[in-house]
């Protein structure tokens, strides 16, 4: 009932103001819901100072930004963040130079997963505290409480499991697979990276554009494969026998498209490739040119300009979100006010 709550509370309105100056009205009564309401919540930073036309003359309100929460200041967050780079650092160096689960080891590693651990649950508890049920409001908040979920799981309870020499080997490969939730921490730098969120979101709304024009390449590439397997796959016990790497890149369908994909990306054409057509058969290489410019010049542009544009939109909707909920927010503490003063 209490995560009920919760969600219940998250889609009510909550009114922010502190203090004001009213202008030809008279406020006892506004003054009083004024501070009750103060008295209730703070308010956010971003309020400072608003003026609206009131009937009865300007109305002009000062916001007072009011005590902030620990767990939202910028510095706060931006530690965080730099605790979960670091540790994203010590899951690669015990990869490389840690014990295999079940043998021993040094117990570096294990002091730096406890103490990882424990940085990600004080500050799950301190966020509960500030924020109470409205934490679960949060979408971010839900994927880290999950995410400090799997951790402790990793490192207060799947260690004792490791602990047992008896087990069988697929238990040890089982271990091994759920310390790779280690990596899914890595997601929480999003949080707390607002061009890393930016850039991830623009890929996510490209992904729609970019799947047609990976079906539009997958067809260029697959009609001239096609050619290219008549033309020179089928030569190479012919026009192209003294190639010796013929048959192994145009043979057939699968090996034409592969070459082609090595085309596309300019591995090694030139030498591994085009040098050797253009030995044997000139008009070949012409149409390797052409289809260099549809894909590689043409439709992976179209790959990175979609995303760029998708990306620069994403920041502007952003942006725009923002301005949007301060305005509402504003709208809404007038509306209130007005209220109040028609009520005395």
């Amino acid at each position: 009932s209490s995560f009920v709550f919760s969600i219940w509370s998250c889609k009510r309105f909550r009114f922010h103001v502190s203090t004001m100056a009213p202008r030809a009205t008279s406020g006892g009564a506004i003054q009083q819901g004024i501070a009750a309401s103060h008295a209730r919540d703070p308010i956010s930073p971003q309020d400072k100072r608003y003026k609206s036309d009131w009937p009865d003359g300007l109305l002009e309100i000062d916001l007072d930004p009011g005590p902030v929460y620990l767990v939202d200041t910028n510095w706060f967050n931006v530690g965080i963040g730099l605790a979960i780079m670091v540790n994203a650092v010590v899951i690669g160096l015990e990869v490389d130079f840690g014990p295999e689960p079940g043998e021993g080891g040094s117990p570096v590693w294990m002091i730096l997963e406890n103490v990882f651990c424990t940085v990600w649950v004080v500050e799950m508890i301190m966020r509960l505290y500030f924020h109470r049920l409205q934490y679960f409001c949060d979408g971010w908040n839900l994927m880290d409480f999950t995410l400090v979920g799997f951790s402790v799981a990793d490192s207060w309870v799947l260690v004792h499991i490791e602990g047992e020499s008896t087990k069988l080997l697929a238990s040890m490969r089982s271990v091994r697979l759920l310390r790779l939730l280690r990596l899914v921490r890595l997601v929480r730098l999003l949080r707390f990276f607002r061009e890393l969120w930016l850039i991830v979101k623009g890929l996510l709304d490209s992904l729609r554009t970019l799947a047609w024009v990976g079906m539009l390449l997958s067809l260029v590439m697959y009609i001239s494969s096609i050619f290219l397997t008549i033309t020179v796959g089928k030569e190479c016990d012919g026009v192209f026998r003294d190639w010796s790497d013929c048959d192994e890149l145009f043979g057939n369908i699968p090996r034409t498209m592969f070459s082609l994909y090595q085309l596309t990306t300019l591995e090694s054409w030139a030498m591994v490739i085009a040098r050797p057509i253009m030995k044997e058969a000139g008009h070949v290489l012409a149409f390797l040119l052409v289809y260099q410019f549809l894909t590689t010049w043409g439709l992976l542009n179209v790959v990175v300009g979609v995303i760029v544009e998708s990306t620069l939109e994403a920041a502007k909707s952003d942006q725009d979100k923002i301005v949007q909920r301060q305005k509402e927010k504003r709208k809404q503490q007038l509306e209130q006010l007005r209220d109040m003063s028609l009520e005395e």
